[in-house]
């Protein structure tokens, strides 16, 4: 393991996100990947688009003092993401946030009910007494199931920082890609939607939920990752075509600090079958990641 490697590690154990698909830290060059590719785009007081298509700039970047402060000093604000800001109840969030998923999502995909959490700074889930704390909130449906969907909304400079022009053609390059496809759209306020595949399966080994993610090469040789193999428990080096996930998502920056998501998650034993079951179009998760009223403060 190389020193880069190393850090790469390090980085990523601390700021894993999305437990959903929380990779395992021993999966340090996925990891690395994905870390990477959170860093190589940002769009800088980016513009959100409505679903009817009206450019919608938002720039916010409230950081410290009270979360309820005046939103209307802040410039370049869409007036819809001000009021949501200015009203802002983390008690009514999950109704929100349900009531516009099912307005994008819902023709296509029977959604279910809601499962909101919301999670602080160290990604560490919130009572709900405690919402108002949160630095990033997540919606998923589907369960455990075979199809789902998550949207994630939360405020992290890290993942907010990168290059845009770099990262589709990084994290898509060679046979260790840990990114199937990678689209980068320029919208057309200028802000950019990016959209991805990729591909994951649920560790054996950890009770808790991670996730390992699976490189090009994975997927076409059939074997799982050689770090990730635990002798006492998972021995066997084939990669079981019906543990296989992949993940559609489109990710926006908004800001320094503010990332929205919207992924759609099917079992799959290869991509190109994935692509078949994958019922959601991007537009519709486009949608749901840039809709101005899905917005919350930053953290205090």
């Amino acid at each position: 393991m190389t020193e880069h490697d190393l850090r790469t590690l390090l980085r990523d154990h601390v700021e894993t996100t999305e437990p959903t698909f929380t990779l395992r830290p021993a999966d340090s060059i996925g990891d690395g990947h994905r870390a990477r590719r959170r860093r190589q785009f940002v769009v800088r007081g980016a513009a959100l688009v409505t679903a009817g298509g009206v450019a919608a700039a938002v720039a916010f970047g409230i950081a410290g003092g009270d979360r309820s402060q005046d939103v209307n000093a802040l410039d370049n604000i869409h007036p819809m993401t001000k009021v949501a800001l200015a009203e802002y109840d983390p008690q009514k969030l999950p109704g929100l946030i349900d009531s516009h998923i099912e307005a994008a999502v819902g023709p296509y995909l029977a959604l279910g009910p809601i499962a909101f959490t919301a999670s602080d700074e160290q990604h560490a889930e919130l009572p709900r007494a405690r919402w108002d704390e949160a630095a990033s909130v997540s919606a998923r449906y589907g369960g455990t199931g075979d199809h789902r969907l998550d949207v994630r909304l939360g405020h992290s400079r890290g993942e907010a920082e990168g290059d845009r022009d770099t990262r589709c053609a990084e994290a898509t390059r060679g046979p260790d890609a840990f990114l199937l496809s990678c689209e980068a759209t320029t919208l057309s306020d200028g802000s950019v939607a990016v959209t991805e595949v990729s591909a994951a399966f649920p560790d054996p080994t950890d009770p808790t939920g991670f996730w390992i993610s699976l490189t090009r090469e994975n997927l076409e040789k059939g074997t799982k990752p050689r770090w990730t193999l635990d002798p006492s428990v998972n021995t066997s080096k084939r990669l079981d075509p019906a543990e296989i996930f992949f993940i559609r998502s489109v990710e926006v920056v908004h800001s320094e600090t503010f990332v929205t998501s919207a992924r759609e998650v099917v079992r799959a034993p290869t991509y190109d079958a994935a692509l078949g079951r994958f019922d959601v179009p991007v537009s519709a998760l486009q949608q749901v990641a840039t809709d101005p009223e899905l917005v919350i403060p930053p953290p205090d």
